[in-house]
């Protein structure tokens, strides 16, 4: 038997004091670091297990380009582009920053920091205008993703009277994903539309909690994975009906129910009980074809609550890599091995603070990641050292970085929260160039190497 409850902190800086009444710890106190979503909201994690659920049948554990484990022409998920989140592409991006097209209709107050997807020609975003009531406020627009023709906008429908605004969470194979749903306090449907003008194609069968920060992967044959609150479940993409649905406990939103998939492996953040009473955050590896728990890693950090709002990301050797922030002393990206039986850790390398981030992998398997001086670092993926470092990135307030890699390994990195910043660095991390872009979110890597960076305003960029 599971006792559940969560908890929604409302905090005016970074540093949360959580005061609850918990079904386990009446009366206590918890201090926890993280960011809040577009309402205001953080929500955390308290669980409490009569037993450990006890693992499937294995498989063995498969490595596919198909998958997502290897580079893609396409940025079909916001976060971090492939399946596996690693960053990668098969396009070469811009030598230079010459933008082929720019602007936008709408005027969008605040970046959506769900970034950008694309497939073939076609540019899926979410701009948020100035005014009106949270319901009306999200527009889905597709363009053309050489020439920046508006194609279509939209919204969705509204399920529920608390739905929050519309956006768009990838496109795969002729349909765009999306929804109105903004972490546990306001679920809704996912939604199918058409990539030829918006139309709704199909409804999900079952309510989905993603944030706007959280992304969905696909199976190979293009199925939707989506990481909930207390589920993981597979979506067929022809009529949104259910495969199959297995229970979890995310550790926190916005940003920590995200799932990541290589090749017939699904892996997720979640919260497990320990001996002794303590909350542990581990990894789960799930079989992507049955939705079976197949097995976790050892418990990477524990406490009295799990924070974690950065997504998993793996590398096509069955390397799965855990960042692991929550501004605390022993914050750090994790390298796990998946052995086909177990998750074994292989090295630790120091962190910075950087929830909703994305990270990289090089063509070389270098692992990009960031220091807790703000700069990117280039890591051997054996050993964790550090190889190369960068220029200190610029922020304001604090750092929220996404990256895309190309198939040169140059990267492209957008840093955003207020004013914004577009890099793009050689593999060794020398600086290509830079510009200064207000409330700069993505990169998107897309089809021909065009690079695409939505902002703030009327900002919305294309380079190439």
């Amino acid at each position: 038997m599971r006792t559940q409850s969560h908890l929604r902190a409302r905090s005016r800086g970074l540093s949360y004091c959580l005061a609850t009444l918990l079904a386990s710890i009446a009366g206590s106190a918890l201090c926890a670091s993280a960011i809040r979503n577009a309402a205001g909201e953080f929500i955390a994690t308290d669980l409490s297990l009569e037993k450990v659920r006890q693992p499937a049948d294995r498989g063995p554990v498969q490595v596919s380009g198909a998958s997502g484990s290897g580079p893609g022409s396409d940025w079909n998920t916001g976060v971090g582009g492939r399946n596996d989140r690693s960053g990668r592409s098969s396009q070469t991006g811009p030598d230079a920053s010459t933008v082929i097209w720019e602007g936008s209709e709408y005027n969008a107050p605040i970046g959506v920091p769900e970034s950008p997807a694309t497939e073939g020609s076609l540019l899926v975003s979410t701009r948020v205008t100035a005014s009106g009531e949270s319901q009306s406020r999200g527009v889905i627009v597709a363009q053309d993703l050489s020439t920046g023709e508006e194609l279509w906008a939209t919204q969705l429908p509204i399920s529920a009277p608390d739905n929050w605004w519309s956006h768009s969470m990838g496109v795969r194979d002729g349909q765009v994903y999306a929804s109105r749903s903004l972490g546990i306090s306001r679920p809704d449907y996912l939604y199918a539309l058409n990539t030829s003008d918006g139309s709704v194609v199909w409804q999900s069968e079952e309510l989905i909690d993603a944030d706007i920060v959280e992304t969905p992967p696909f199976a190979e044959n293009g199925d939707i994975i989506i990481g909930t609150w207390r589920s993981l479940f597979r979506v067929n993409r022809v009529d949104g009906t259910t495969v199959w649905s297995s229970p979890r406990t995310c550790p926190s939103q916005p940003g920590g129910c995200n799932a990541t998939v290589s090749g017939n492996r699904i892996y997720i953040w979640d919260a497990r009980i320990l001996e002794g009473g303590d909350l542990g955050l581990v990894v789960v590896a799930f079989d992507i074809d049955t939705g079976a728990e197949l097995y976790q890693s050892p418990a990477l950090s524990r406490g009295f609550i799990t924070i974690q709002q950065i997504a998993l990301f793996a590398d096509s050797t069955g390397g799965v890599y855990a960042p692991s922030a929550r501004v605390a002393a022993d914050d750090a990206l994790i390298a796990l091995q998946d052995t086909g039986e177990a998750l074994v850790e292989r090295w630790r390398a120091p962190i910075d603070w950087v929830p909703w981030a994305s990270f990289g992998v090089g063509p070389d398997r270098s692992v990009y990641s960031y220091s807790p001086a703000h700069e990117v670092v280039r890591l051997d993926p054996e050993t964790g050292d550090v190889l190369n470092t960068s220029m200190p990135i610029q922020f304001t307030n604090r750092l929220l970085p996404r990256l895309a890699v190309d198939a040169l390994g140059k990267l492209f990195l957008t840093a955003h929260y207020g004013q914004g910043w577009v890099y793009s660095f050689d593999p060794d991390l020398t600086l290509r160039w830079q510009e200064t872009m207000p409330g700069a979110e993505g990169p998107a890597l897309g089809a021909d190497g065009t690079l695409t960076v939505t902002g703030t305003g009327t900002a919305l960029r294309a380079y190439q």
